[in-house]
């Protein structure tokens, strides 16, 4: 970090931080490509869907990971860095 001193009296450090946000979403058939290697060519019926454990409006309900549906994954990262 670069530090300088005023008069001895102030001292102030420098940095930079950086947030970089990630956003993915995956519908039915983005998640089968990711799962080729564990589905059966041959599986006709294949369903992705996710539990909603209860305590909201879609509580005690699967819901199917379709066009409409579909699973979103995001996340950060923090880069701090002197400057």
């Amino acid at each position: 970090m670069d530090e300088f001193q005023l008069g001895g009296i102030l001292s102030v450090e420098k940095f930079k931080k950086t947030r970089t946000s990630h956003r993915v979403e995956l519908d039915d058939s983005d998640l089968r490509e990711l799962l080729k290697d564990y589905i059966p060519e041959d599986a006709r019926s294949v369903r992705i869907r996710v539990w909603v454990p209860g305590g909201g409006d879609w509580s005690n309900t699967d819901l199917d990971i379709d066009r409409q549906n579909t699973l979103q994954i995001s996340w950060e990262e923090f880069d701090e860095s002197n400057g």
